[in-house]
């Protein structure tokens, strides 16, 4: 990651802190997935310079926008089953998995849903037994979604 791990601690920090939140209240403060993506463009920006690497900051910047977009497609298909913070939240998330690289991306598009698929069948099968149907939109996928960016920048590096 060299020049980019300033990015990655920044934006970890607040990932982190937003996937706390969206587990407690199911939400993700929108200030803070806007700072999130503005801090982490600007540190990637600085990184791409300093490693004279314009392509990586291309990369960065459609990797962000290219997450972004997929999410909020699953979005309007799902018709809220992931929500506006989540896709906020990935466009930070993208310009650092494209900082790193292609298939960083499209990890982090992969692993989010490979951790949230034990959480769903779990929430589905709770709410068969108590017969709740409480539980039906209660995953937070914010967790899920950054413990996927995780895995896919930690094995794809």
């Amino acid at each position: 990651m060299g020049a980019a791990l300033p990015a990655v601690l920044a934006l970890s920090t607040i990932a982190v802190w937003c996937a706390v939140i969206d587990q407690a209240t199911m939400r993700i403060p929108t200030s803070a997935a806007y700072t999130a993506a503005a801090l982490t463009l600007l540190l990637i920006v600085v990184a791409g310079l300093f490693d004279s690497d314009a392509s990586a900051i291309l990369r960065a910047v459609v990797g962000g926008f290219a997450t972004a977009l997929m999410y909020l497609l699953v979005a309007w298909a799902t018709r809220g089953g992931v929500g506006l913070g989540d896709v906020r939240l990935s466009l930070s998330l993208g310009f650092v998995l494209g900082y790193q690289g292609v298939p960083s991306v499209v990890a982090g598009l992969i692993w989010p849903v490979i951790v949230l698929f034990p959480v769903a069948i779990g929430a589905i099968i709770h709410r068969r037994i108590t017969r709740s149907t409480e539980t039906a939109r209660e995953i937070a996928a914010g967790p899920g979604l950054v413990a996927g960016c995780a895995l896919a920048l930690a094995l794809n590096g």
